[in-house]
C-alpha cells in the first residue's frame, strides 16, 4: 500500500467533518480519534484501516515494505467520501463550496502518481483503487481504468472502464433505513418486486410503506 500524502486519507475526513463545523484544529493531534462519516462506502476506511495495523492477520494479505516483492500497489485515497466533503453540490457535480475541491483532489492524485516509479513501469496494471460511488474518481478513471477497481456495480460505469474480469465488487450498506413494521405478506396471493431508480431511492421506501 502507498504511504499517500495525508490529504488523501485522514484529510478528507478532516475537510468533511470541517466543512460542517465539526472541527476547528486541523490536523487533529491524534488520527484515532477522526471517525469516518456514515457507513455506506466505508470500505475505503476499513481497507486502509486495515493495513496499517500492526496486528493485522496475514493470512489474506500480506503489506511489505520493499516493493519489489509486491504483487500490488494499494491506493488508499478515500474517493467516495471525498465526493461529499463539501455539502452542497450544484447540478452537474461539480463543488459548490470555498475551500475543498473534488476535482482537484484527483488530479492531485494523478500528480503523486505520475512521479512514483512503480506507477510508470507498467502504466498502474497492477494497481488498486476503491471507488465505490459510481461518480469516485470521475475525473480520472480514464487515466487509472488500466488498474484493478473496488466498485459497489458495474451498471453505472462504462464497459470500457470496468471488467468483471479484473475488478471486484465491494459489498456496502445502503443509506436508506430499513423497513421494520408488519407488512402482512402471508394472506397475499401474489407478490411484486419492484427494483427501484437510483436517482429515487427514498420514493421506493414511501411506495412500500404505503401500498403494504
Amino acid at each position: 500500500m502507498y504511504d499517500l500524502p495525508r490529504k488523501f486519507t485522514y484529510g478528507v475526513i478532516e475537510s468533511y467533518a470541517v466543512a460542517r463545523g465539526e472541527l476547528e484544529k486541523v490536523p487533529v493531534d491524534d488520527v484515532s480519534a477522526l471517525k469516518y462519516p456514515g457507513h455506506q462506502h466505508s470500505g475505503e476506511r476499513y481497507s486502509f484501516s486495515a493495513l496499517i495495523r500492526e496486528d493485522r492477520d496475514e493470512r489474506f494479505v500480506v503489506r511489505v515494505s520493499d516493493p519489489r516483492k509486491a504483487d500490488l500497489f494499494y491506493v488508499p485515497f478515500f474517493s467516495s467520501l471525498s465526493l461529499v466533503v463539501n455539502p452542497i453540490r450544484v447540478a452537474n457535480g461539480d463543488d459548490a463550496g470555498p475551500g475543498y475541491s473534488d476535482e482537484e483532489m484527483q488530479e492531485s492524485l494523478m500528480q503523486w502518481l505520475g512521479q512514483q516509479e512503480n506507477w510508470k513501469r507498467n502504466n498502474g496494471w497492477d494497481h488498486v483503487f476503491i471507488c465505490q460511488d459510481p461518480n469516485a474518481l470521475r475525473l480520472i478513471i480514464d487515466r487509472v481504468k488500466n488498474g484493478i477497481l473496488l466498485v459497489s456495480d458495474f451498471g453505472r460505469l462504462r464497459s470500457d472502464t470496468t471488467s468483471s474480469v479484473k475488478d471486484v465488487i465491494l459489498p456496502y450498506a445502503h443509506r436508506i433505513r430499513s423497513y421494520s413494521r408488519e407488512v402482512g405478506v402471508e394472506d397475499r396471493k401474489s407478490l411484486l418486486f419492484f427494483i427501484g431508480n437510483w436517482y429515487c431511492k427514498e420514493m421506493l421506501l414511501v411506495f412500500s410503506v404505503k401500498n403494504s
